[in-house]
């Protein structure tokens, strides 16, 4: 049994998942209490600001946990169209309440209305991408556009575990965050090198 298979892969994304409810826990209660969190300096109203945020945190912490616990029953292509698609929508939910949590958390809610307004926008096309992605990563159809794909996921993933490097913070959310974003790019990038999904992507 390989240790990227569908089961050990499931267990992982429960660790992130957990991991990730205890970040979004810590952002809430980053609303009422001091802790070592990083602040936009535009964000003055800090309770409305994190526990908003928080709220979306957790929201995306059980969408992978719900996730997780059907990997075990996917192949090994429709775990990683699986996962884009988390990534997509989580993405979208993650970014919806953040833009939101901008709109109170700002001191200007004019200010915060625009910036929130722009961050939805963003939100909302890369998240559509995302879905788009996923859709046809496991599609049944072998074309260039895969092998397209299949690169550009491969760049993303390395990306990914380069730029969640914890270089020199001592946020313990933040390290928390990078260290279940670089499990998950390690765990899709073996998957992008398997026969069975190089095979299904044309590669």
């Amino acid at each position: 049994m390989s240790f990227f298979d569908t089961k050990n892969v499931g267990y992982a994304f429960i660790f992130v998942g957990v991991l990730l409810l205890i970040e979004a826990i810590g952002y809430i209660a980053a609303g009422f209490v001091d802790m070592d969190v990083a602040l936009p300096e535009e964000i003055t109203n800090k309770t409305p600001f994190f526990v908003i945020t928080g709220v979306g945190a957790v929201l995306a912490a059980l969408i992978y946990i719900g996730y997780a616990l059907s990997v075990k029953n996917l192949t090994k292509i429709d775990t990683l169209a699986g996962y884009v698609r988390v990534v997509g929508v989580t993405f979208a939910v993650t970014g919806i309440f953040s833009a939101i949590a901008m709109v109170f958390g700002y001191k200007d809610i004019g200010s915060g209305l625009g910036a929130g307004a722009i961050a939805l926008i963003i939100t909302i096309v890369i998240s559509f991408i995302l879905v788009f992605i996923a859709g046809k990563i496991n599609d049944g159809k072998q074309t260039t556009g895969d092998k397209i794909i299949w690169v550009i996921l491969l760049i993303a993933f390395i990306l990914m575990v380069i730029a969640y490097i914890p270089f020199g913070t001592t946020d313990i959310l933040s390290i928390i965050n990078c260290v279940v974003h670089i499990i998950i790019a390690v765990f899709m990038i073996a998957y992008l090198f398997d026969p069975e999904v190089r095979q299904q992507m044309n590669m």
